[in-house]
């Protein structure tokens, strides 16, 4: 472990200076915002899985056996993300973090496109249900792998506050999909992870050309 880095423990919890410095790296480093849809597409698309997918869809797929279904088809994420750890770190030395990032986002925009499009019947199915799955771990896999390595990189001297972001970001759009999910419909919930997977495109996109300008800048200033 690098000291740029906080340990796995130090990253999960957030006490009141964490949140306090987490803020105040706002308005220092305003790639930190624009990484944040990132981070709350993540909650989101976690929250569809949860609760639309397990909750609903599975059990109208598998009455017998929504549960065994259920935790099978969660530990296929679990699973695609593991197993796509070394390829995307493999992707991101060969091509750059921002295709193994863009992949991730893509990913998670047609998981919500699927559950946006597709009837409650043409869900519910082996087929579909394991591709939303699997996609969702591929989301994963760049939400653990490549998109906290660009944190650690992005923001090498401010390493807490930034990994701060990410546990803040991504608690307040669990939370807020724990309480509001279930008052709205489906489409509504689908469409709320699609904008969100889109708006974190764009604005990665500009977190990436700001963080591009501001080493120019210190490049420059540094001959």
């Amino acid at each position: 472990m690098t000291t740029s880095e906080p340990s796995r423990a130090a990253r999960g919890k957030l006490s009141f200076a964490r949140v306090a410095a987490a803020v105040l790296l706002w308005r220092r480093r305003p790639q930190v915002l624009l990484l944040a849809p990132v981070q709350i597409t993540f909650g989101l698309c976690a929250a569809l899985i949860g609760y639309e997918l397990s909750g609903r869809i599975v059990p109208k797929a598998f009455p017998q056996d929504s549960i065994i279904a259920a935790g099978l088809l969660s530990a296929l994420i679990a699973l695609v993300s593991a197993v796509l750890q070394v390829p995307f770190k493999k992707a991101s030395a060969l091509f750059g973090k921002s295709f193994v990032m863009l992949t991730g986002l893509l990913a998670f925009a047609t998981l919500a496109a699927l559950c946006l499009v597709l009837e409650d019947t043409q869900l519910a199915h082996a087929a579909p249900l394991v591709l939303c799955y699997m996609l969702q771990g591929v989301g994963r896999a760049c939400y653990e792998g490549t998109n906290k390595a660009l944190y650690a990189d992005f923001f090498r001297a401010e390493a807490e506050a930034a990994f701060a972001n990410i546990v803040l970001a991504v608690g307040t759009a669990s939370a807020i999909a724990y309480f509001t999910f279930p008052e709205m419909s489906r489409p509504a919930r689908a469409a709320t992870a699609l904008v969100s997977a889109c708006l974190a495109t764009i604005t990665y996109i500009g977190a990436e050309v700001v963080q591009r300008r501001q080493r120019q800048r210190e490049a420059r200033d540094d001959e």
